[in-house]
């Protein structure tokens, strides 16, 4: 199954006997396998006529918006999933410009409000929605400028990676996209024309719309700023936090003052930040998926692996940069082993560590074929050591 076509409806009988017949007509243009699924609340004849029109229809089970998202989705079949609107605010030909642009993204948004997008809507209603869009985006540090619309497309196993989806209302449509961008997912907004409704009544109250989004804001900072979020050392460099700024910027011109003449460089759990994504050519090794999906975008060579078993041949790299903390007793001494080895003689190694752990390191580092050469503060809490791997040193490791 290509596609499927998820409407949450409420008393919408009238709207589908007109709306499905030209979602097949669009759908069938694509050359795509499809089904349509309804989750239903209505006391009126939706359910019967979306049956009479071919439609999967689910009694929704639980109350809200957000409940009522997860049960569709969880019954959708297809590799792609369009929500629309059934009360045709959603045009359903635009689907065709969302579906062009399925392989470069993960999702895609139908806009309002970027450039040639617009929204027939009330004053009131278009005030609110502008706000809230404005209010998400600002806190929460997102370029996108309609975080609210509900005619999207995606990809189902992204939306699948993201559970538990807890939004109860209209507030799981600002979930999906915030835990989305915070895992290095592709989001596209492309404009199109929000339309008047057909026929019968808006089931979205005003107020119940805004104190849905607004509650959940709080849990979502949260979740933006966490230390796991994609981008959460490329934001750093330009905080408005000024310990956070001053740190990112004092690592960034340490470590490029040592490898701006440098050769092949790896870098292992240095994040997403500006010392790894403005150089291009540096190859990659992280834990975090995340970040390895936002680092796609400006460096070809990743790797999803650890620090301890790094899948590289021996003296592959004439600089290595590393910011995994080991511990100062256990761990130091199998890591600068294992970094010795992939270093070609004479390399350099940077180790950004938590200055704490630079207590008796002597030993270990001439044990590891290392020469210390500089050691340098950030923040006093922070430790970039500088070291050269010492020529003809045993480096304790297999070609492979």
């Amino acid at each position: 199954m290509d596609l499927t076509v998820l409407l949450l409806t409420r008393n919408e009988a009238e709207n589908l006997r007109l709306l499905v017949p030209s979602l097949r007509e669009v759908v069938a243009s694509l050359r795509v396998q499809y089904e349509i699924v309804i989750v239903d609340d209505s006391d009126d004849a939706t359910a019967q006529v979306a049956r009479e029109l071919g439609c999967v229809v689910l009694a929704q089970e639980h109350v809200g918006y957000g409940a009522a998202f997860r049960q569709g989705l969880n019954a959708a079949r297809g590799d792609f999933v369009l929500t629309i609107d059934a009360d045709h605010s959603h045009p359903p030909q635009f689907l065709r410009q969302m579906w062009a642009c399925r392989e470069r993204v993960d999702i895609v948004i139908a806009a309002r409000y970027v450039p040639g997008g617009r929204a027939t809507m009330s004053l009131s209603r278009t005030i609110l929605s502008r706000v809230l869009n404005w209010t998400f985006a600002r806190v929460l540090t997102l370029s996108l400028s309609d975080l609210s619309s509900g005619y999207r497309l995606y990809r189902r196993a992204i939306i699948a990676s993201l559970l538990p989806l807890r939004g109860k209302d209209f507030d799981v449509l600002e979930e999906i996209l915030v835990k989305a961008w915070c895992a290095g997912y592709r989001i596209q907004e492309v404009a199109f024309e929000y339309r008047p409704r057909h026929a019968g009544r808006s089931n979205a109250r005003a107020l119940k719309f805004a104190r849905s989004y607004l509650g959940t804001l709080g849990a979502l900072w949260a979740l933006r700023n966490s230390a796991a979020t994609c981008d959460y050392e490329a934001r750093a460099f330009s905080s408005w936090i000024p310990m956070r700024r001053l740190r990112e910027r004092r690592r960034f011109a340490i470590m490029s003052d040592v490898l701006h003449a440098a050769g092949r460089t790896l870098a292992i759990d240095c994040g997403s930040g500006i010392v790894v994504s403005s150089r291009p050519a540096t190859v990659v090794l992280d834990v975090n998926m995340a970040k390895l999906r936002l680092l796609k975008r400006t460096n070809p060579h990743l790797v999803c692996g650890a620090a301890d078993a790094l899948p590289f041949r021996d003296s592959a790299f004439s600089a290595v940069v590393c910011a995994t903390s080991p511990d100062p007793t256990a761990g130091l001494s199998a890591l600068l082993t294992e970094l010795r080895r992939v270093l070609a003689p004479r390399g350099t190694l940077l180790l950004d560590t938590r200055a704490e752990t630079a207590r008796a390191w002597d030993e270990p580092w001439r044990q590891a074929g290392f020469e210390l050469e500089t050691q340098q503060r950030v923040l006093g809490a922070e430790l970039i050591v500088c070291a050269r791997a010492v020529a003809g040193a045993p480096c304790n490791g297999e070609e492979t």
